[in-house]
């Protein structure tokens, strides 16, 4: 799988979490909006078993990254790559901020190169916040 993902029909064979409970993982779902016409979601979780199971029978193909520490930040990265895609939020509904207008074909194709750190030793943290920690590669 491109980007060293790794993609199943259906949510079952993934991990209840990473090795280092302070790891986590980027997700991408395509879940079927309309006969004919999907939409993908983008996230990050800790627990992946836990959170794509509660995703369910809405998603179809799912894909999860490696484990890494930067999680959230590479989360937020995806998000902001795919902003122009992104589904705007219904009135009464909440924002919708996940869910994207694109293929997992086109989200793997297009994906920015992010950085998956595995090792404190392989990144510098540069600002702390309140769910993680924002690194550098070092060098």
């Amino acid at each position: 799988m491109p980007k060293k993902w790794r993609c199943r029909i259906g949510n079952r064979d993934f991990p209840s979490g990473a090795f280092n409970p302070e790891m986590g993982f980027c997700y991408a779902v395509k879940i079927p909006v309309l006969q004919g016409f999907y939409l993908v979601k983008i996230g990050a979780t800790s627990m992946p078993k836990a959170r794509l199971s509660n995703i369910g029978r809405k998603g179809t193909i799912f894909c999860l990254s490696p484990p890494h520490l930067n999680f959230w930040e590479n989360e937020e990265i995806l998000h902001n790559y795919f902003q122009e895609f992104r589904v705007p939020p219904r009135p009464g509904r909440g924002v919708q901020g996940e869910f994207f207008n694109i293929s997992l074909k086109y989200f793997f194709e297009k994906m920015p190169d992010i950085f998956y750190v595995t090792e404190y030793e392989d990144a510098i943290v540069t600002q702390t916040l309140h769910y993680g920690a924002i690194y550098k590669k070092k060098g």
